[in-house]
């Protein structure tokens, strides 16, 4: 650890939710010196599992005019993809990996901008316990090589856990299994049927990679309540105005009750006739 008294704020994961949170900080930065610790053992800092590159073509799940990552400039990300190829349209659902790149930028340009005011360090090490010191304020982060660091805040932003082991199917039965869904272009280019666990977005994004790789594959779908994702709408509505949940954002409430209200707009936006998907956008 540095001998300076510089504030010291961990983000633990730089994932694109850890990238996000870096972004953020940094462009609000405002009084003393501060030292951000981006800790995460992937070298590959903003992408994370959803936004990885990886030898498919994944494509986000909304067009790109909603996928900005700043709120007040909801174009940003489709100015960043007109940067690389002027023919974009605000409609275009580029892949994940351009999202990457996307977040990627934005960070690295907001630690130039604020290099004057904060010390980036990014730490490619898997935090395995946190404590907080009965002599000091803050937290202590274990890293997974026995090093300890010290932080005066901590944001944890560790995405979604791996999926659950399966049991196995029973004796007898003779097939090759893969936990990891980005790993599933992975399985024999022989297998003719496949079983998906999950019907989800996931899913759909499995399915596609799959059949791409031997599209006369026969290919099942399994889920407990066997739902499937809603189509997308044909238009992209401006955001919805609805002051009970404006004031519920500006307010320091919990959570859960944002979650709450959130899910509430959207049916009273469905009751008037509109879209629930105005509300996320």
């Amino acid at each position: 650890m540095s001998g300076s008294a510089e504030r010291t704020v961990a983000i633990i994961g730089t994932g694109c939710s850890g990238a996000m949170t870096a972004i953020h900080f940094l462009e609000h930065l405002q009084g003393e010196r501060v030292r951000l610790l981006l800790i995460d053992p992937n070298s590959d800092v903003g992408r994370g599992v959803a936004y990885a590159k990886r030898p498919f073509p994944y494509l986000v799940n909304a067009p790109a005019s909603t996928m900005s990552i700043r709120s007040q400039d909801p174009l940003d990300f489709v100015r960043y993809l007109q940067s690389q190829d002027p023919t974009t349209s605000v409609e275009d659902f580029p892949t994940r990996e351009l999202f990457g790149d996307y977040v990627q930028t934005r960070l690295l340009d907001a630690i130039e901008a604020a290099r004057d005011r904060c010390t980036v360090e990014h730490i490619p090490r898997a935090v395995v316990a946190l404590a907080r010191p009965s002599s000091a304020n803050g937290w202590q982060l274990v890293l997974d090589d026995g090093a300890v660091l010290s932080a005066n805040e901590i944001v944890l932003a560790l995405g979604n856990p791996t999926p659950a082991s399966v049991q196995t199917l029973g004796a007898g039965i003779d097939c090759d299994g893969i936990q990891d869904p980005w790993q599933a272009t992975q399985l024999d280019t022989d297998a003719r049927t496949i079983l998906v666990l999950g019907t989800g977005l996931t899913m759909v994004d499995t399915v596609c990679a799959l059949l791409a790789a031997s599209p006369t594959r026969r290919i099942h779908a399994l889920s407990r309540r066997g739902l499937l994702p809603l189509n997308q709408t044909d238009t992209r509505p401006a955001s919805f105005d609805d002051a009970r949940l404006t004031t519920m954002l500006q307010d320091s409430g919990s959570l859960r009750a944002l979650v709450r209200e959130v899910v509430q707009a959207g049916r009273r936006a469905n009751a008037a006739g509109g879209d629930w998907r105005r509300v996320i956008i």
